[in-house]
């Protein structure tokens, strides 16, 4: 029984052995002893709060290392073992975080430019209707550019939309109060 409790104590001291690699910045570690740790915890049926402590430490030390979809799952493995409002807030900015990413990783200017072509020739047809989603993909890979966002809001006049017009003219003067 003792070697049982020395066995589980070396697990929670794991987990707290992790904290301090983590405030080292030594991530690798911090997953390798918490790791042990959640091992340690679940072979011994310790307290679910430790074992999700333990595991969300994990997902933050992967969230340090940029490594958002690891992180996700421990921070997922974290709450299926203790619905921690700490770590459900953590797990949203990791979640913030990945959507940032993959918006970023979405913008391609000169595909933006290739839409609002096609939206363009759409429009000289007079099929105002189909060029506004080549718009809005142009707007979503270079939302920058207020060009897509004139053109959407002139589609939009045509079609006698005007208040998703007005938005989008906001959004140009908003984009560049020049450009008028």
């Amino acid at each position: 029984c003792g070697g049982v409790l020395l066995h589980l104590s070396s697990g929670i001291n794991a987990e707290y052995g992790g904290a301090v690699h983590f405030e080292k910045g030594e991530y690798d570690l911090v997953i390798e002893v918490c790791t042990r740790a959640a091992e340690v915890g679940r072979e011994h049926r310790a307290d679910y709060k430790h074992v999700a402590k333990a595991l969300a430490r994990i997902g933050k030390a992967y969230s340090k290392k940029g490594d958002t979809d690891n992180a996700l799952k421990f921070y997922d493995k974290a709450i299926t073992e203790h619905r921690d409002p700490t770590i459900l807030k953590e797990r949203a900015e990791v979640m913030k975080a990945l959507k940032e990413q993959e918006r970023l990783a979405y913008i391609d200017p000169e595909k933006s430019k290739a839409e609002k072509a096609k939206g363009n020739e759409l429009f000289k047809a007079g099929k105002y209707g189909e060029a506004v989603p080549f718009y809005t993909e142009a707007i979503k890979r270079n939302p920058a550019d207020c060009t897509p966002y004139s053109n959407r809001a002139a589609c939009y006049t045509k079609l006698m939309e005007f208040g998703l017009a007005m938005q989008d003219c906001d959004k140009c003067i908003e984009l560049d109060d020049k450009f008028i």
